[in-house]
């Protein structure tokens, strides 16, 4: 299996681009000059957070939030007709939503250097059946509808893999694979067993088999290291400071070849406290910890995004991690080559 930036530790800052998010070359325009001023040696895809389903909802989507600060939603509609709609409807990489990802990755990847690794963002089957059923999914799956939710999660998982693959093929290093629906395997363990973990194994070993390594996000507060170790993944992504799960937690409790995907708060990062995120990667760089971590925030940095600041952050980090790199005798932090 590909080590995550080749062994290396690394940063990698994302947010949205909301509206952009809908055009192939505007978004790969946005994301190559955030890199620009940025260049950092891992880009996570930036799409907007519900591509995956777009080709089905796109009527009842609102985006009109995200730009500030808030995130996409979809308008109310009578529950059994957007499953006799999404039944009746097959997605494919080869039109709508997703040949645009696809054809942004292409033209990402052609825009890069050969340096920066691109992972690519692939949500959990769960996590799509909840932004389309936000208040009725458990009561649709212990309903006379059960069979229908089955069916949809089965077309969900169908699209993901020739998603997975087409990406592959496309330029992606890894899979960014985010599950938005943490909460069911507190709340609702016997339906995260069925439509939940099950599913998801089934499409780490997918990725696998694509000879790509997966960054695990866990999108809201974990109680344990316990969930993690669920998954056969190389990395893991959560929201540290909402979690019980600390860095100190996970160092003891986890191998020593998982890397950590944040370590920074993406609040510090949005509010542009500069001093204060360096506070973070220096506790760490020079802690007592010995595990490849690749800096990010928990999660989306959200808007309004402070260039200024983030431009400042990402020298520091670099300086920082070029400084360890020197005391410690290994390859220093590699320079990104310009465009």
């Amino acid at each position: 299996m590909r080590k995550i930036n080749k062994g290396r530790n690394g940063f990698s800052f994302w947010t949205h681009f909301p509206l952009d998010d809908l055009d192939s070359e505007k978004i790969v325009k946005r994301i190559s000059e955030f890199n620009h001023d940025l260049e950092m040696n891992v880009i996570k895809t930036m799409p907007n957070g519900l591509f995956a389903i777009e080709d089905w909802i796109s009527d009842l989507v609102d985006y009109s939030e995200v730009p500030h600060g808030g995130v996409a939603k979809i308008n109310e509609t009578i529950y059994e007709d957007l499953i006799q709609k999404i039944i009746s409807k097959d997605l494919t990489v080869t039109r709508g939503a997703y040949k645009r990802e696809i054809d942004s990755i292409i033209q990402l990847r052609d825009s890069l250097s050969k340096n920066t690794e691109i992972i690519c963002t692939v949500f959990t089957p769960l996590t799509l059946l909840k932004k389309l059923f936000p208040k009725d999914l458990v009561m649709l799956m212990n309903s006379g509808e059960k069979e229908k939710i089955e069916q949809i999660t089965e077309k969900i998982t169908a699209i993901t893999k020739e998603y997975i693959e087409a990406a592959s093929r496309s330029g992606c290093a890894g899979f960014f694979f985010a599950n938005q629906a943490i909460d069911f395997h507190y709340q609702h363990p016997e339906e995260y067993q069925e439509y939940g973990l099950k599913v998801e194994r089934e499409l780490i070993d997918f990725i696998h088999e694509q000879n790509k390594y997966i960054i695990l996000h866990l999108h809201g507060q974990i109680k344990s290291t316990e969930i993690l170790k669920q998954f056969d993944v190389e990395g893991y992504s959560w929201h540290i400071n909402e979690s019980d799960v600390t860095i100190d937690a996970f160092h003891e409790e986890m191998p020593d070849d998982k890397v950590i995907f944040g370590g920074v708060s993406r609040r510090l990062l949005t509010e542009g406290k500069v001093d204060e995120v360096i506070l973070e990667v220096d506790e760490y760089l020079y802690g007592s910890y010995d595990r490849q971590i690749i800096f990010a925030p928990e999660c989306v940095i959200r808007h309004p995004i402070r260039m200024s600041a983030l431009k400042r952050i990402s020298a520091l980090i670099k300086e920082r991690m070029n400084q360890k790199s020197n005391a410690n005798q290994i390859d220093s932090f590699p320079r990104i080559e310009q465009y």
